[in-house]
């Protein structure tokens, strides 16, 4: 199957005009609420295992989600 890289889809994100606060606060659902379908995305990605093990080990048994402009902070549980 063919991928794109980290870099390719962050240019992406980018250019649609996704902010840095809207990019971590969608790593840090995908991360809370789909863990093994984030790591299978990272992995898609060509994410390094280093890097991966890395971004996983950082996420709490909740993960606080910054807030975007206008919205408030809330907690996600990870699923089950």
């Amino acid at each position: 199957m063919k991928t794109i890289t980290k870099d390719q889809f962050v240019s992406i994100l980018n250019d649609a005009g996704i902010t840095e606060v809207q990019k971590h606060k969608l790593h840090e659902l995908f991360e809370a609420r789909h863990p093994q379908g984030h790591e299978v995305f990272l992995q898609w990605l060509g994410v390094p295992a280093d890097e991966i093990r890395a971004i996983r080990k950082n996420r709490g048994n909740q993960t606080e989600v910054r807030a975007c402009p206008g919205e408030s902070a809330q907690s996600v549980e990870p699923e089950s």
